[in-house]
């Protein structure tokens, strides 16, 4: 294991290989397995490319070496930056870094 983080009920662990592996609560979809059982053994959930993670209450976040944003888990307020308000069950992008960060000009 190279770094885990705890969400209220879940965990998910960055490994050295640079994937994503989850267990835990799943009322939401915070695992990204694309369900919402509980799985309490760890299952990776992204194969690679990972540089950061986060856990929230009932949602996971995952910043990827291109920039990119990957988010699953509860979403009533916009906890996972898409604006749907919907929970989603699988770990999918919402957008880059970049587009979020403004661009000084000189």
């Amino acid at each position: 294991m190279f770094a885990g983080y705890v969400g209220v009920d879940h965990s998910i662990v960055l490994k050295q290989d640079d994937s994503v592996s989850v267990t835990g609560v799943n009322w939401y979809g915070q695992l990204g397995d694309g369900s919402n059982t509980d799985n309490f053994k760890f299952d990776q959930v992204i194969s690679g490319n990972a540089v950061a993670l986060d856990a929230g209450i009932a949602h996971s976040v995952a910043l990827m070496i291109d920039g990119s944003v990957w988010t699953t888990g509860l979403n009533r307020y916009d906890q996972l930056g898409d604006k749907a308000l919907e929970n989603r069950l699988l770990v999918r992008s919402i957008g880059r870094v970049s587009a979020w960060i403004p661009q000084h000009t000189t």
